[in-house]
């Protein structure tokens, strides 16, 4: 079953052959959009309500990413950049600036969730 292409997905422009080319890269590039979203997904199913909201916010930021991609009209580009999928989609979210903020704030909660859990340790010794 071929994952469906967002409702953003555009007619591409190039010739005949990069065109064929570029559709089947698009229709790969969608099916990792699709299993990032999914491996969130299920993710925030066993986080607690603040970090689930923190991955909630990272689905959004995928699911533009997504949109942004499907609705570029040039076959080169699918050819140029997603080609090589591998990493593609987690660079993107590492770049960008709300995912590193929800990931300094998160680390930051960790954090602080420790410091009180060995407080409260040594005060009960």
């Amino acid at each position: 079953m071929k994952p469906a292409l967002s409702s953003a997905a555009c007619a591409l422009t190039g010739s005949e052959a990069q065109i064929e080319w570029a559709e089947r890269i698009r229709v790969q590039a969608a099916a990792e959009f699709d299993r990032f979203e999914r491996a969130f997904l299920e993710v925030s199913r066993r986080q607690s309500p603040v970090d689930r909201q923190d991955t909630e916010a990272i689905i959004l930021i995928v699911r533009s990413y997504r949109d942004q991609v499907m609705k570029n009209p040039s076959a080169g580009y699918f050819i140029r950049d997603w080609q090589d999928i591998g990493q593609q989609i987690r660079n993107m979210l590492a770049a960008n600036e709300d995912c590193r903020t929800i990931k300094l704030l998160r680390e930051q909660r960790s954090v602080a969730e420790a410091a009180h859990r060995s407080n409260n340790a040594n005060a009960g010794t």
